[in-house]
């Protein structure tokens, strides 16, 4: 398992799976963040939170916390 955390700047990757069923589920997936969507990582910040990923051309902040959830191929 691999999740989002781990990808370096400028990989790209695809969602497999999101390891939560809440209201954070539910976000992610309004914005575009479900399995078998492509993800790009763009950068992180300075300490590392919050990181920035590129979704169907749109750029998007994530915590750690919340990045830490999502697993990717």
């Amino acid at each position: 398992m691999k999740s989002l955390i781990e990808l370096y700047r400028g990989e790209r990757s695809v969602v497999t799976k999101i390891h939560d069923r809440g209201i954070l589920n539910k976000r992610l997936r309004d914005i575009g963040i479900y399995p078998g969507a492509e993800v790009i990582m763009v950068k992180s910040a300075p300490l590392g939170d919050p990181l920035e990923i590129k979704v169907n051309d749109n750029s998007i902040s994530l915590r750690i916390k919340e990045a830490d959830k999502i697993e990717v191929e």
